[in-house]
């Protein structure tokens, strides 16, 4: 196991942990502040589709490239409950969700538990909780659709709402995701699709539909 992949945020040595902390709320504070600044000076237009019922909660599925696009643009994220990889080198990001407001993360992912956080998040899920998801999280490939959000949602009768983005102006990173940010005073759009609820009879065929909901 690699050094960046062998700690998690509950096991990092003692002795790592003051410099630890500076890393995570730090970077996790200034990861806050661009999304205040994104959400308060780009232009959002977001366009609804007309079946999303008020009060109804909903699973959000947006690929992981237009997650900074995602957080500026919802914002409001009271009501969110969310699965998270438990890696040491999120801790930024798991700071930056708390400040936005997410009041329960939960830790798992492929080789941590992550059927057991999936169950959680399940049963908030039925209790009126929304989430969001990246169906090709954590690490990849690009846009390629991993179906743990399709178990959620056929798990939890919560309907998926795939996300799309196009923007006017916007600064892509390397990495494997391609990460989109949309660059301050821009403007961009946000195509929010159809709800789409699994089940048995269309869990083998439903991926083409929400993967043209989110890319089209």
């Amino acid at each position: 196991m690699s050094l960046k992949n062998k700690y998690t945020i509950f096991n990092v040595p003692f002795y790592w942990k003051p410099v630890y902390w500076v890393y995570g709320y730090s970077l996790g504070f200034l990861m806050y502040l661009l999304v205040v600044l994104q959400h308060t000076t780009c232009k959002v237009k977001i366009h609804v589709e007309e079946n999303l019922l008020p009060g109804q909660n909903y699973i959000f599925c947006c690929w992981h490239q237009d997650l900074t696009g995602f957080f500026a643009s919802m914002y409001d994220f009271s009501n969110y409950r969310i699965l998270n990889h438990p890696v040491w080198y999120m801790k930024p990001v798991h700071v930056c969700l708390r400040l936005m407001g997410i009041k329960k993360i939960y830790f798992g992912s492929s080789g941590h538990s992550g059927k057991a956080a999936a169950i959680e998040l399940t049963k908030a899920l039925k209790s009126g909780c929304d989430t969001f998801i990246t169906p090709d999280g954590p690490s990849g490939p690009l846009n390629t659709f991993q179906k743990g959000a399709l178990h959620l949602s056929m798990n939890s009768t919560i309907p998926i709402v795939p996300v799309r983005f196009e923007y006017a102006d916007a600064r892509k990173l390397g990495g494997w995701d391609q990460k989109r940010f949309p660059r301050l005073f821009s403007k961009f759009d946000v195509y929010l699709g159809k709800p789409i609820i699994v089940n048995e009879s269309n869990f083998k065929h439903v991926v083409a539909e929400i993967k043209l909901g989110m890319s089209k």
